[in-house]
């Protein structure tokens, strides 16, 4: 996708978000599949976990690519897998859904990068609907050595 190209994503629900491959551009279709879970989490691409750590990168461009190129319906793929929680299909003709909670999270809790894209998208969220979200906040759960000071401090 080249940034002269317009905006390819639509939303048609809340909980849903599309985006179409363009094949004429030379950005390969795992570039597509990482601006349209930066666009559904509402963050920059560059603050998501990497896309390798959920798919095999190659691999999907590669399956994709050649899908596109067959005429043959058995040359059609449809590959689906769990990013963070939400599934995201790509299918042969360059079709990209990010569906949320359409994949159960991992059991053993919430990774690093995972809370730090969350907290994120939260704060990006709170400051667009006129949230004052600079300041401190104390975080306290039922257990006394578990209590954290919470700093946001207004960035560049």
């Amino acid at each position: 996708m080249s940034s002269e190209q317009p905006n390819p994503f639509d939303e048609h629900a809340e909980h849903v978000s599309y985006a179409t491959h363009d094949w004429s551009d030379e950005w390969p279709i795992s570039g597509t599949v990482v601006d349209a879970i930066a666009h559904h989490c509402g963050t920059d691409p560059i603050d998501l976990a990497p896309l390798y750590r959920h798919v095999d990168v190659d691999a999907l461009d590669q399956l994709v690519t050649s899908s596109a190129d067959s005429s043959r319906p058995e040359g059609h793929c449809r590959i689906t897998f769990d990013y963070d929680g939400d599934e995201v299909t790509v299918t042969h003709d360059g079709e990209v859904t990010v569906r949320t909670g359409g994949v159960a999270p991992d059991q053993d809790g919430i990774d690093e990068a995972t809370f730090e894209r969350e907290l994120a998208r939260l704060v990006r969220a709170a400051a667009a609907n006129g949230v004052d979200v600079s300041g401190a906040w104390p975080v306290r759960d039922e257990t006394p050595s578990q209590n954290w000071r919470i700093e946001i401090i207004a960035g560049r």
